[in-house]
């Protein structure tokens, strides 16, 4: 795949929570070891990724594809919620974190990218446990009172 360097790049990343249950979760996943960053040094991820060319006026569409790709769930256009639009830390362009709630289904990664899954009761998550910085947390917590707001009004 190649991407357009004379454009900003944009990366689509996805926050999914299944509120299913009274003890909400979050879809984490793995990266493959030879994939690990340091920003996650654990390794674990969000689905999302590049978003190609033809999505960068939209990245949203990025974002499904990626779901899409990384863990075989279909996620609807209206389903996402924006979180955040931040600069990437190397400044070629911006990541777009996106909101969904689970929409069902069953989660299949793809062993290329992850090596597994795992779904994180969100009210027993604690400070820094999946990032030493907490990034990670800190957008699942803008998740929880986006969708805590949605839910109460």
């Amino acid at each position: 795949m190649t991407f357009c360097s004379t454009k900003p790049r944009k990366v689509a990343k996805v926050v999914i929570i299944d509120t299913s249950s009274l003890e909400w979760k979050v879809l984490i996943l793995q990266r493959v070891a030879r994939d690990i960053r340091p920003i996650s040094p654990h390794g674990h991820d969000f689905p999302g990724g590049h978003v190609r060319l033809g999505e960068m006026k939209n990245p949203r569409l990025g974002a499904i594809r990626e779901v899409r790709e990384e863990t075989d769930l279909v996620v609807a256009m209206n389903a996402l919620m924006t979180l955040s639009i931040e600069p990437l830390s190397d400044g070629s362009g911006n990541i777009y974190w996106y909101l969904a709630e689970f929409p069902g289904g069953e989660v299949r990664i793809q062993p290329r990218e992850h090596d597994f899954f795992f779904w994180k009761e969100i009210g027993s998550l604690t400070p820094n446990e999946l990032t030493p910085s907490g990034w990670m947390e800190n957008l699942i917590r803008m998740g929880v009172e986006k969708l805590e707001k949605r839910f109460t009004s």
